[in-house]
């Protein structure tokens, strides 16, 4: 069988399905269409579709529910029969070529280009309109097109299939697989192909049959042949990375990055040890213009690039081709080990330059181009490539001139944890001073979490790539995109510093002790109704009229009315947040808060205000909304819309004198709409002309009457154009003040997070904020200490007593290490999990459930536990367990808390406990807070105190061990795993077999 499907797609049956039958329809309006639809209107601001044609329910009846009867994969064989005509030579597998004329075995194929013959087209009569459709085809190949004909968007040959299958269309009558859809369903359709993964290409009209006519009527005059299809144009191009509209993203919170992936292997390390793998990466979220850019000396496993992944959870991968040497195969496939289905990816080459032209250099933001010069500066190479990958990504998706000048880019460190950003992190206003600018550093430098502590802790993604049973999804009350997203980021960033920890309890502290108020607020964001972040975005994009938005692409909406109405949106939700900040203000006159006194003074006291307020005085935003326009308020405000008014009034006058003045001179003229309506027994002049008629009365026109009221449209038009042009200027220049705007999103934001962490506090595991605390934290420079009394993360757990290093009564430090045995299923892991999870709790803020909790804050967080290997990169589970163990060796400090789960059980017995001894003697070395699980009793031999030895109580007895969950000072005698076999079911001949092995 041979498979038509796009590249990259599980081929299907019915295989030359795709394969349009001699003769196949034309994608050429009608004689019929073209009468109809002078409807079809330029996507042009000011152009107001008119309504559709009388028969518009009868097309779309037709087009919805005619078919074969068929459906799904019974329809698709009904065009098998197809399969068999050898003129489609040119797609069967032996001879199918991309563009350029390369075959599939060239390792330079491009899967998104297909070659068709020339001759093709002439040989086989294929129609104009087909042949049009065929070139997008062959130009997007690896693409679902959504083909824009009159009303609708059609779905042609292997297409309609997808249409069919993932859209629940139904197939068209006729030999030809053809499905489609209204305009309105745009879309609710497009997003659904492209979160299954279809890269999606949308086709649309650029000319009316009126604008295809007048073409003609000059190449006529020119003796140049008649054009029989209107012209279109590839306007957008839609993935899961990609998705722009409110439309498609509105139930979609959370960041949906497109990350650019290269490397480049280069020499030993510093320390002369494996090769050091150079990998560059990008990412950005098209919604919100969040950007970031790095280059990372990574180890042989890609730790770092693990790290950045598990951090960004990206939905798109952009990676070169293997044969362009910056791709190997092992990390190729770590990446589509790791991200699995969660995300789409996709291979072209990189360019070395993100910015090549001085016209695209006036789309690049300056911070861009500074990190460019700061990237060549340092022979970061791969850096570059991944920035130039992700710009020319952009480029070929149709979003660079929307994205790239507004966007905000940050620097990736080295360690591969991307920054934190918004406004906590860049100090009180975007005015700051460089004292204050870092004083804002310090107070919200962070801690290091790394790829491994991300995945056994939990935090933002469970093991099944999903958020249910997270820490985020125990936080996340938030009401607002901003607020769901900016949480996320605390929890991957939690802080190192004392006063940013302190500063967001005492605002957590002090909402938290005004009733009901979290509650109002989220209530009130929840109104507002729209994400404000990223609706600045659209707006921005908007203003510059790109994608479907631009003027020559022909629209059935009313596209004046749909983009007056999102500002309008937009306008409103702010002013929503800046009354609901105020209403905060009131309940919290003065805050004791510094936090909450800088987030509200910024919105309610800051540059926001007056904006707002020129905004509502420019124009009436009601009448506004009434209208579908914006009319200045008054004359003399804009001088020139003010003249175009004055012509459409002396243009329609002009209309109405002519008419009055006919009725001297033919009896009961008058005017009707844009016709001269006479009485039946009136016999009117010889050279008008019959319009229409209706009992009693006739309707004409004359060559005069046209002129004037053609003078009356343009004058029209040329006033809507204006119309549209105020309104453009509006949204530029509130555009203009996009910093501004994004401020008070990241305050409404932070609000919102810290609203949350309250909630969160009065809803601790038992129901009640009784079992909760807020962590008392200690100086930085004050001995390594972890302290908790009743620590129970989850209802049903054992509450527990914790306590690692600090100080004793007698000034002496505290152990700060501590070996942890104890029966297997004994609770182990767990109770490491909720000490780690607890102070990363502490860390951003939160309340912890625990009766108290006192700690010093840790600059990084290493959790180490599990068995997994790495087949794409080659390494066992156990060089895994190794290589991430190096990485905490390396990376850990004094300050740092490291979670060591039975480390050695890769190998064997001795080399276990050997290597185990050696990595838990560097650790009390280093003097990190540290629980060290092991069921190597032997390892408490290894110079262990008996205050340094914890484990986990049970209790035995005839029926076997009873598990208490219970922390104590000690050892235990046994890991019982004979007894927890029996739990498992092991057969009962094997569990005497192994008593009898022990007991010798």
């Amino acid at each position: 069988g041979v498979s038509l499907a796009p590249a990259g797609t599980k081929p299907k049956a019915a295989a030359f399905s795709s394969i349009p039958a001699a003769g196949a329809k034309d994608l050429t309006p009608t004689k019929k269409q073209a009468k109809e639809a002078p409807a079809a209107s330029s996507g042009s601001p000011h152009h107001v579709p008119p309504k559709p044609p009388a028969n518009a329910d009868r097309e779309l009846k037709e087009k919805l529910e005619g078919s074969h009867d068929l459906g799904g994969a019974g329809a698709r064989d009904g065009f098998a029969s197809r399969e068999k005509d050898q003129k489609f030579k040119f797609l069967h597998p032996d001879y199918i070529k991309d563009g350029q004329g390369r075959k599939k075995g060239d390792p330079l194929y491009d899967p998104s280009t297909l070659h068709i013959p020339q001759r093709w087209f002439k040989d086989y009569k294929i129609s104009p309109g087909q042949r049009q459709w065929w070139e997008f085809k062959s130009e997007n190949f690896d693409a679902v097109l959504l083909f824009k004909m009159g009303k609708f968007y059609e779905m042609y040959e292997m297409d309609a299939h997808i249409g069919v299958e993932h859209l629940g269309l139904t197939y068209m009558k006729g030999e030809q697989p053809h499905c489609g859809f209204p305009e309105r369903a745009y879309a609710n359709n497009a997003e659904k192909l492209a979160r299954r993964g279809h890269k999606v290409v949308v086709i649309e009209q650029t000319e009316t049959p009126e604008q295809l006519a007048e073409r003609n009527r000059k190449r006529k005059q020119q003796g140049q042949k008649n054009c029989t299809v209107v012209n279109r144009e590839k306007v957008a191009v839609l993935s899961p990375g990609t998705l722009f509209d409110a439309e498609m993203v509105r139930n979609s919170p959370q960041q949906a990055m497109v990350v650019t992936v290269c490397e480049r292997v280069g020499g030993a390390s510093d320390d002369g040890g494996d090769k050091v793998v150079e990998v560059g990466v990008s990412a950005v979220d098209v919604t919100t213009g969040r950007m970031l850019v790095g280059q990372l000396e990574d180890n042989l496993m890609r730790s770092k690039l693990n790290t950045f992944l598990k951090a960004v959870r990206p939905v798109e991968v952009v990676t070169p081709p293997p044969a362009t040497g910056f791709m190997s195969k092992e990390t190729k496939g770590m990446l589509r080990k790791l991200l699995q289905d969660s995300a789409k990816f996709t291979e072209r080459a990189f360019s070395e330059e993100p910015m090549t032209s001085e016209s695209e250099n006036e789309v690049v933001p300056p911070q861009m181009a500074r990190a460019v010069d700061r990237m060549k500066e340092r022979n970061e190479e791969a850096g570059l490539l991944a920035l130039g990958g992700l710009v020319d990504f952009l480029r070929m998706s149709m979003l660079d001139q929307a994205v790239l000048p507004c966007c905000t880019l940050s620097v990736v460190p080295k360690d591969g944890i991307p920054p934190l950003v918004g406004c906590d992190s860049e100090g009180a206003d975007g005015n700051a001073s460089q004292e204050e600018s870092e004083d804002a550093a310090a107070l919200t430098a962070t801690a290091r979490l790394d790829a491994s502590a991300l995945a056994n802790l939990e935090i933002v993604e469970n093991s099944e790539g999903g958020k249910e049973g997270t820490l985020l999804d125990q936080l996340d009350h938030c009401a607002s995109g901003p607020g769901h997203r900016l949480l996320r980021q605390w929890l991957l960033h939690p802080l190192k510093t004392v006063r940013g920890i302190v500063a967001r309890q005492e605002a957590v502290e002090e909402l938290m002790g005004v009733p009901g108020l979290a509650e109002d607020y989220h209530a009130g964001l929840k109104r507002v109704g729209m994400d404000l972040e990223r609706g600045l975005m659209r707006l921005a994009a908007s203003a510059r009229s790109v994608g479907r938005d631009q003027a020559h692409v022909v629209l059935y909406e009313d596209v004046s009315k749909k983009r007056l109405r999102n500002f309008l949106f937009t306008l409103r939700g702010f002013k929503r947040v800046i009354e609901l900040m105020e209403r905060v203000r009131e309940d919290l006159p003065e805050p004791k808060s510094s936090l909450l006194k800088r987030l509200l003074l910024l919105v309610t006291e800051g540059e926001l205000r007056p904006l707002m307020r020129q905004l509502e005085e420019a124009f009436d935003w009601d009448k506004a909304e009434r209208d579908g326009r914006v009319i200045p308020k008054s004359r003399g405000v804009d001088t020139l819309f003010d003249e175009l008014e004055d012509r459409v009034k002396e243009a329609k006058e002009g209309v109405e004198t002519y008419v009055k003045g006919l009725a001297s001179k033919v009896k009961g003229a008058k005017l009707w709409k844009d016709q001269i309506e006479v009485p039946y027994a009136v016999t009117p002049p010889r050279e008008w002309e019959l319009t229409s008629q209706k009992k009693g009365f006739r309707r004409f026109t004359n060559a005069e009457f046209k002129s004037l009221l053609a003078r009356h449209e343009r004058a029209e038009e040329d006033r809507e154009a204006r119309l549209a042009e105020i309104l453009k200027n509006l949204m530029g220049e509130f555009a203009k003040s996009a910093k501004v705007w994004l401020r008070a999103v990241d305050a409404s934001a932070q609000l919102d997070v810290l609203c949350s962490l309250s909630l969160h506090a009065r809803a601790g595991p038992n129901g009640g904020q009784d079992d909760m605390c807020q962590p008392k934290f200690l100086a930085e420079d004050e001995p390594p200490c972890f302290r908790a009394k009743g620590l129970c993360l989850h209802a049903g757990f054992v509450p527990n007593d914790v306590s690692l290093g600090g100080v004793g009564a007698g000034g002496e430090r505290e152990k700060v290490f501590a070996l942890v045995t104890g029966p297997n299923m004994g609770g182990k892991s767990t109770l490491m999990r909720q000490v780690a999870l607890a102070a990363l709790l502490g860390q951003i803020g939160a309340h912890v459930p625990a009766a108290s909790v006192t700690l010093t804050p840790c600059d990084g967080f290493y959790v180490r536990m599990g068995a997994r290997d790495n087949i794409m990169t080659g390494q066992s589970t156990f060089q895994v367990e190794l290589e991430e163990t190096a990485a905490v060796l390396e990376l850990a400090t004094e300050k740092s808390f490291v979670a060591m789960d039975e480390f050695g059980r890769g190998t064997s017995t001795t080399d276990g406990i050997a290597l185990a001894a050696g990595v838990m003697r560097k650790l009390k070395e280093l003097g990190c807070r540290c629980l060290f699980s092991t069921h190597y009793h032997a390892l408490v031999e290894e110079g262990m105190e008996g205050d340094e030895c914890l484990h986990m109580e049970c209790e035995e007895n005839e029926e076997g061990v009873t598990f208490l969950y219970k922390l104590k000072q000690g050892v235990c005698k046994s890991s019982f795993g004979v007894n927890v076999a029996r739990l498992a079911g092991i057969p009962q001949k094997v569990l005497e077999r192994a008593s009898e092995l022990i007991n010798q």
